[in-house]
């Protein structure tokens, strides 16, 4: 039985998403964790995040990442060659109010700690992906909340 499937902007989006985080991959394993540290061990260029070759764990400061988040699209995404699985963890709350998405793509694991809710009280979606070139899995442990953008 053939169907027809129609794709909203945001589905084609999150697409084009996936094939960006594909060819972003870099040689370096990193976990990535957002908290309240000073960002290192990352680059950000053009709304996203990336490890810096070399670098084993990275730090993603919060307010950092929600000032990107007031005016850009933002992703994050972790890299798996090497001694780090390529984890994503985040530490401390984020929360804006935009049309701008955060986009999560952790190679292995992507953990959201119980004191770390994510909310966007615009109209910007939540994108979480994990197990992208390993095993690993979601622990999402605290509440994800968005205006009118999709989880």
């Amino acid at each position: 039985m053939k169907k027809n499937i129609k794709f909203t902007n945001r589905v084609i989006v999150v697409l084009m998403l996936l094939v960006v985080s594909v060819v972003s991959r870099v040689d370096a394993a990193t976990n990535i964790t957002i908290s309240a540290g000073a960002t290192t061990g990352v680059t950000y260029s053009s709304g996203t995040y990336t490890p810096v070759a070399g670098t084993a764990s990275a730090v993603i400061n919060a307010t950092e990442l929600q000032n990107y988040l007031a005016g850009n699209n933002v992703n994050i995404i972790t890299a798996s060659a090497g001694a780090s699985a390529g984890n994503i963890t985040v530490s401390s709350a984020l929360s804006w109010g935009s049309s701008y998405s955060l986009t999560l793509t952790a190679q292995s694991a992507l953990t959201i700690n119980s004191s770390a809710s994510i909310t966007n009280s615009g109209s910007g979606a939540i994108t979480l992906l994990a197990a992208q070139g390993t095993a690993g899995g979601f622990a999402i442990n605290s509440t994800l909340t968005t205006n009118r953008g999709g989880i």
